[in-house]
């Protein structure tokens, strides 16, 4: 008898257990926040913009790369992962929207994705520091704009011998 009992407590509490976690699945479905991932920019949210450009060269000879894919990726969770690819001239510009004028890093990868079409060369990751001085504001009328920033990165990559 008391084995039984022991047994359908047991039954009883997993019971319990999956119900309470469907209740809170379900409460968090419906708030939202079982789908947040990093912060959400919303309207009437503060934003700010920043582009980060350059030019991309071989070390040695110190010719243009073309084709080399370059990303950013913020520290603090406000930036998604852009990218883009230099141009003919080694050229690139990546322009990325924050939650406001922040103090983040953001690291800057230069990728040789073409193979041996361009030559190879090895990967970099390059820090960027950005603060709030670093933004100009364009709209001071505007509480939701907090400007725009810029800065320019010149890289030379490595040749793989």
């Amino acid at each position: 008898m008391a084995k039984k009992i022991k047994s359908t407590c047991k039954k009883t509490g997993r019971k319990l257990l999956k119900l309470w976690s469907a209740i809170l699945t379900f409460f968090f479905g419906i708030s939202g926040m079982s789908c947040l991932y990093g912060v959400v920019m919303e309207y009437g949210m503060p934003y700010a913009t920043f582009t980060v450009s350059g030019k991309v060269t071989s070390a040695d000879p110190g010719t243009p790369i073309p084709g080399i894919k370059v990303s950013a990726t913020g520290d603090n969770g406000f930036l998604e992962t852009e990218e883009n690819y230099t141009d003919e001239s080694g050229d690139y510009s990546i322009l990325f929207s924050t939650l406001g004028a922040v103090t983040m890093d953001v690291t800057m990868h230069f990728e040789d994705i073409d193979g041996t079409l361009n030559g190879s060369y090895t990967d970099e990751d390059v820090l960027v520091h950005i603060t709030e001085s670093d933004f100009i504001d364009t709209t001071p009328d505007n509480d939701w704009d907090d400007g725009e920033g810029t800065a320019t990165l010149d890289v030379d990559l490595d040749p793989i011998k």
